[in-house]
């Protein structure tokens, strides 16, 4: 398949939109973005200096850890353990299985079927 140059600098404005909505400081990247040649490779090494190099806001509100270990302590103490007063572990591990095993079926296994008259 085959992206044009216009494509693929749209798709790396569309990333820089949605990190600015994430919380993201994104102020000169646009500019930065314009001043670079209209080159596959100009472009796509632009793409990966903006991993790493763009930090949160200071200003913004949200905290998003990455790690399970971060999440947990960000939980407030009211909601820890909330789920197993309501279901054993035995059970989330039964739901869980179940629901990769039934998506496991209905993408490999299955495929439309066409009725032929």
């Amino acid at each position: 398949m085959f992206i044009s140059i216009g494509d693929l600098k749209s798709s790396i404005y569309k990333r820089i939109v949605m990190l600015k909505k994430q919380g993201y400081e994104i102020n000169e990247w646009e500019e930065k973005l314009n001043a670079v040649p209209d080159s596959y490779d100009a472009l796509i090494a632009f793409a990966h200096t903006m991993n790493g190099e763009i930090k949160i806001r200071a200003d913004f509100p949200y905290n998003e850890p990455d790690g399970l270990e971060n999440i947990k302590e960000l939980r407030p103490e009211e909601h820890k353990d909330f789920i197993q007063s309501y279901i054993s572990e035995t059970e989330i591990k039964d739901k869980v299985y179940g629901g990769v095993a039934g998506r496991m079926v209905g993408c490999i296994l299955g495929k439309p079927l066409d009725v032929v008259q």
